[in-house]
């Protein structure tokens, strides 16, 4: 009884007294506000079995297209780049149009969940699709490098708020130790979009490659009025009582402009070292030296300074799993952008440039990738106490296969997509899973549900 008592803040009664008369009136000071969110929805069995009604399930089909809405535009701007820079110029800093939707997704993911607190999900998920479909006709209408900039950057905006709303609204209806396999299921929603490079061929040949924009903003169009009509999450609002000046205070803002900068200055130097500038050159040796050190700054600022730091040290707390997976999916999601974006340029320079073959070349390799995320992730739920294992193994697959890449040459085309494809089912396998482990062992640890 002590400890149930222990976890529930009291309301604590100010009486507030006036010269001229003895009125009391009663305030709720911060001591009344559930800052831990004890009473948080968790769709486990903690709060009995989840009732499925049709609106739910076209509510969590929305969710699970709003997070493959968010890679979209990514996957079609990765596969027409070289059209791109036929039609807008500047091919030397080309190379930049993936970057800024990475960026703009790094610089908004720490700041979603205090978004949530502040408007609730229901709102930040529209939020996120509208801001897509912006970045979408932005970058379908472009002109010239600035504006498709511009419009990858909004894109990358919508995409971090909306892959981490579709992510953790669906995780949120089922129990966690399924989440496996609900997150597999969400995966499984951009199977259709696997062949991307031979639809970016086709449209790019036949039209223009400001299809691949088109099509982006037609999909995420859709998915914001499913979510308009049938999106109303549980409300369980972590910031509940507080006002809105309170939850910007609990912002790291110190943070977030240390590891923005530090990221931006260091993607800086990595595109222009050895292509544009010599690694050697004040250029790149600038920006490169001074990203390392804000990002080992700002490490040190979440670790010892940061009052509410963007990284919570109750993630590490008592387990390595959660480390681990965070390594797992940095090296995964490296991995990760280079197929997405080198891949295609590999298979149209290498061997013969002619659209359908480019397309169906780089089919294994798409489906390789999201069959490796939906095979992972289910092997968490059919694996109990095997993340640790499972990551190792997708890891492996991950080193060998791309490392064998190395083999490439004009002769030997049948080997190199094998090769290829078994790579790309080991990024599938290290880039989700290592998510649905963080995410599930942070509930698991923190909540203390399952």
């Amino acid at each position: 009884m002590a400890d149930m008592e222990k976890n529930h803040l009291e309301l604590t009664e100010t009486n507030v007294t006036e010269s001229n008369d003895q009125d009391l009136e009663k305030l709720d000071t911060l001591q009344s506000i559930d800052i831990e969110n004890h009473q948080a929805f968790k769709g486990d069995d903690s709060d009995g079995k989840v009732e499925w009604t049709m609106k739910k399930l076209l509510a969590s089909a929305f969710l699970a297209m709003l997070y493959t809405g968010s890679q979209v535009p990514l996957y079609f701007a990765g596969a027409t780049l070289s059209f791109i820079a036929a039609d807008i110029g500047r091919a030397d800093a080309i190379g930049w149009i993936p970057v800024a939707n990475t960026l703009a997704i790094a610089a908004v993911c720490p700041f979603v969940g205090y978004l949530q607190d502040l408007f609730g999900k229901r709102y930040i998920a529209l939020f996120g699709a509208v801001l897509l479909c912006v970045g979408c006709a932005v970058l379908g209408t472009a002109h010239n490098l600035s504006q498709a900039l511009a419009g990858m950057a909004l894109s990358g905006a919508g995409a971090g708020v909306g892959e981490l709303t579709g992510l953790a609204g669906l995780a949120e209806t089922v129990p966690v130790r399924l989440r496996g396999y609900s997150l597999a299921v969400l995966t499984a929603f951009v199977l259709p979009f696997c062949p991307y490079v031979l639809y970016a061929e086709l449209f790019s040949h036949a039209s223009s490659w400001r299809w691949g924009a088109w099509i982006s903003l037609i999909y995420n169009g859709i998915v914001g009025i499913g979510l308009l009509f049938t999106y109303f999450p549980h409300a369980h609002v972590r910031a509940d009582g507080l006002s809105w000046q309170a939850v910007v205070k609990r912002i790291d803002f110190a943070g977030g402009a240390l590891s923005i900068t530090g990221l931006t200055l260091l993607l800086v130097a990595l595109q222009a070292g050895g292509y544009t500038h010599p690694w050697e050159s004040a250029y790149v040796l600038c920006p490169l030296l001074f990203g390392i050190a804000l990002l080992g700054g700002w490490i040190l600022w979440e670790a010892k300074y940061a009052k509410h730091p963007m990284v919570p040290k109750e993630l590490f707390m008592g387990q390595r799993v959660v480390a681990l997976a965070y390594v797992v999916a940095f090296i995964g999601g490296m991995s990760f952008f280079s197929l997405l974006n080198f891949w295609p340029l590999t298979i149209s320079n290498v061997w013969d440039p002619i659209p359908v073959k480019i397309g169906l070349r780089a089919i294994p390799a798409g489906f390789a990738t999201a069959i490796g995320a939906i095979f992972w992730n289910a092997m968490l739920s059919t694996w109990p106490g095997g993340a640790r294992e499972i990551l190792v193994i997708a890891a492996g697959f991950l080193t060998a296969f791309g490392g064998s890449l190395a083999i490439m040459s004009p002769e030997n085309i049948v080997a190199t997509i094998a090769v290829g494809i078994g790579a790309a089912f080991g990024v599938g396998g290290v880039l989700v899973p290592s998510a649905t482990i963080g995410q599930s062992q942070v509930v698991l640890n923190i909540f203390g549900c399952g």
